[in-house]
């Protein structure tokens, strides 16, 4: 199981830090709800550089759509939102990880790199690493805890926490926008 663990974490990790260059820009809306955030990607065509192509015990990830200057930001009560940076990939799931994704051959991964501030010195609980997310092909798909990192629970006062959160879905090319609920 722990090398379960390590080889995601190793995935995970990679598929952020990989790729730096020709971001796509993404438009927000400014008028959402709040409890909810949207995000629109124009994904290119699939690039073959090594760069957006990782492998490891859980398949190949080949990274279709980065952006690494999200920035973008809600407040709810004392509790702020930031998304950081967002990463749509396919991962072509290697045989002995396929029951761990609905035994899938291929899957598409969404990353999203979020901090959470507590601006406050009460103890707030609050969970963004538990959001659903929507994609405008009809998806919708909560976050997968077990791949996930904790930007989550109960906040002890001035508490800022930042790491990754995952969903997988249904491999589906034609994203091109996300709307997260939290």
């Amino acid at each position: 199981m722990s090398k379960y663990l390590l080889g995601l974490a190793l995935l995970l990790s990679l598929g952020l830090a990989a790729c730096s260059g020709d971001d796509t820009p993404t438009d927000t809306a400014n008028d959402t709800p709040a409890d909810e955030t949207n995000t629109e990607t124009e994904q290119e065509e699939e690039v073959s550089t090594d760069e957006n192509v990782q492998e490891s015990d859980l398949g190949k990830l080949t990274i279709n759509y980065k952006n690494e200057e999200l920035g973008i930001s809600h407040e709810a009560g004392p509790m702020n939102l930031t998304l950081n940076a967002v990463q749509v990939a396919t991962l072509e799931v290697a045989e002995d990880f396929k029951e761990s994704f609905d035994n899938q051959d291929v899957a598409t991964v969404i990353t999203i790199n979020m901090t959470a501030k507590n601006s406050t010195d009460q103890t707030i609980s609050f969970y963004p690493d538990q959001a659903t997310l929507v994609t405008d092909t009809g998806q919708q798909v909560d976050a997968d805890l077990w791949y996930s990192g904790e930007v989550g629970g109960d906040f002890m006062g001035a508490v800022t926490m930042e790491d990754d959160v995952v969903w997988i879905l249904k491999h589906d090319e034609n994203i091109k926008k996300l709307t997260l609920h939290t």
